[in-house]
Order: C-alpha cells, then structure tokens, then sequence
C-alpha cells in the first residue's frame, strides 16, 4: 500500500513542505475543490493551486483532484430531504464542470514544463456533460479522469428515499449519465474506475432519519469493486480491458508500473483469482467491510472472487480472511 499527501491552504504555496511530504514517500497529492467533511482537510481555492503547479509539474507528481466547486443553488424549502431527488438537486452537474474549467484555466495559465509523471487526475467523475470539457483538455495538458463503479452500476431514478446508503459526492445521476460514462469507460476517455471507498458508521449516514442532506457523503464500496465494474461493463469491455481499468491506470497514475498492475515476471505478485461467469456473493454475511451498510448488498452481480493474493502471500480464499500482515508499505514514486 501506499499512501496520497494532501494538498490543502496551508501548505500550496509551501514548496519546502511538499518536498518533505515526497520525501517522506508521498506518491502524489490529493485536493478538495469543495468542502471534504472533515475539519483538518481544507478545500483549496484557485489561487492555492496556481501556487502548487509549478512545484507538482517540477517535480513529476500527479494532482488527484475532487473537482467540484460549490456555488449557490436556488431550493425548494418544502422539498422532501429523504428524496433522493432533493440531494441531487443539491450538487448539480454544473458543480463538477466549473470544477473542471477552473483546472483547465489554470493550467492554461501556467506556462511551467512538467516532467515526466506529472498530471491533473479528476477523481471520481459523475457528470458525463463533463467529458467534452476534458477531451479539449487533453490536447494541450496531461489530464487523466476517473469515475467509480457506483456511478456505473447505479441510476438516480432507482434510489429510494431514505436509503442514504446510496448518498455520495458527487452524486449518482441519471440512467442517461450511467450509459454515457459506460461508454466514455468502454472508449478509453476515462482512464480508470475506483471504488472511492467512503464508508460510515450508520449514525453518520443517517439511517434512522434517512435524511440525504445531513447523511455522510460516502459509499462502502472496495469489495465489491471488480464484480460492480465488470457487471456494469459486460458486453462494452473485456478480460484485458478490465485489467487495464482496475490495475494499469492506477499503477501508471501512482508512479509505479515498473512493478504493479501487471502479471509479469519481476512484478509484485499481487493477484485475484475470480470466476467471471459466477455469481458474488453480495450477503451482508460475507460483507467483510468494517461499516457493513452498502448499497451493493443482495445486488445481483457477476464475478466471483476466489481467492486474493498479496505480495506472493494468500490473503483471502472462499471468503476466509488471513489476518497477517502481509504485503509491503510503497514509499516514494520511482525517480521521485
């Protein structure tokens, strides 16, 4: 494992202190153009990150961004905050191409080279009206966008109310957006699919109010990464494609595909060993998340995973988990 540095107000322009956080095995940054719930990691505003790129482009580290910028929303007083419908209305897709168009002016504006390694990444894209903005983007500047197996899988118009399980940010849109991302996936304009793995104990989501606006913005989802992503994909994506998706763009992204993300000799030996065609067991039984409240729970979905191997050492098989320490702390990108 290894692990991101955030980039926040009070160390953007501090160029000694982002070296330190590299030296200290930082693989890259991570920002939040909006508020991120927690206290102690502040959003950044536009002047931080014209502060940060020169050092981050210098330097060859990637920029892994949650781009959305909140601005004002005219709302209905009266509107039910258990629907569904009311929290989407809450963070609507403008919120992530502002976002978006911010980054791309900003890089626009800096005229530093950037070595080897360095790239804007948009985490954990929901709006498919944004893809047009980064495509554009892309002919000009090293920019690299994800989206998540929720946005894939589920679609606004089948969340019920007060199932805040459901509830992350950005939010999930409509079937429409899902089919675009799918195909956006399928296509290769988006580079890889995360889980963004966010979960909360039930007081936090709010279950026993059901409430969308006041629940945590997260969705329990690691385990159940691959057989989401490749339900979701069946017929768009195959066997390599998936493998490129949930283990080449992430080790490329992270600095470290001379050694992850690929079965080949002299490589880590990280490994899953699936069935494609078997069904997951989706069971809050063999839910193995901490938080277990997940919206992936009893989902119909294909891809069975066998066994997981980390470092060469057996970690899971049939569902039983070796508690071991196993594996090995990555500090530092190659060359970084």
């Amino acid at each position: 494992m290894g692990f991101w540095a955030g980039l926040v107000p009070e160390n953007a322009a501090n160029h000694t202190k982002l070296a330190q956080l590299l030296k200290g095995g930082a693989l890259g940054f991570k920002s939040f153009m909006c508020n991120s719930g927690i206290n102690d990691f502040g959003n950044v505003e536009a002047a931080d990150i014209a502060a940060a790129l020169p050092f981050l482009k210098r330097r060859g580290v990637p920029f892994y961004v949650h781009a959305e910028v909140v601005s004002e929303v005219e709302s209905d007083p009266a509107a039910d905050p258990t629907a569904y419908a009311t929290y989407m209305a809450s963070r609507p897709p403008a919120f992530e191409q502002d976002a978006i168009r911010l980054l791309v002016q900003l890089l626009d504006a800096d005229t530093n080279p950037a070595a080897p390694g360095f790239s804007v990444h948009i985490a954990h894209l929901a709006d498919a009206g944004s893809l047009d903005i980064i495509k554009d983007a892309q002919l000009r500047h090293p920019l690299t966008v994800e989206t998540c197996a929720h946005y894939l899988t589920f679609a606004a118009e089948s969340i019920p109310d007060g199932q805040t399980q459901f509830k992350c940010a950005p939010p999930i849109r409509g079937e429409a957006n899902r089919q675009q991302l799918i195909a956006a996936v399928a296509s290769g304009a988006i580079n890889l699919v995360s889980s963004d793995h966010s979960p909360a104990p039930p007081s936090l989501k709010e279950t026993q109010s059901g409430n969308f606006l006041k629940a945590w913005g997260g969705i329990s989802g690691a385990q159940y990464l691959l057989p989401a992503t490749w339900t979701a994909l069946q017929g768009s994506v195959d066997f390599l494609g998936l493998a490129r998706l949930l283990s080449e763009a992430p080790a490329r992204l992270t600095g470290l595909a001379d050694r992850k993300g690929r079965l080949q000799k002299g490589f880590d030996a990280d490994i899953v060993v699936w069935e494609p065609h078997s069904a997951a067991n989706t069971s809050t039984a063999l839910n193995r998340h901490r938080h277990r409240l997940s919206p992936y729970t009893d989902l119909p979905l294909m891809g069975k995973v066998v066994a997981t191997v980390v470092g060469g050492e057996l970690t899971a098989l049939f569902g039983n988990i070796n508690t071991k320490p196993c594996g090995s702390l990555v500090l530092k990108r190659r060359g970084a």
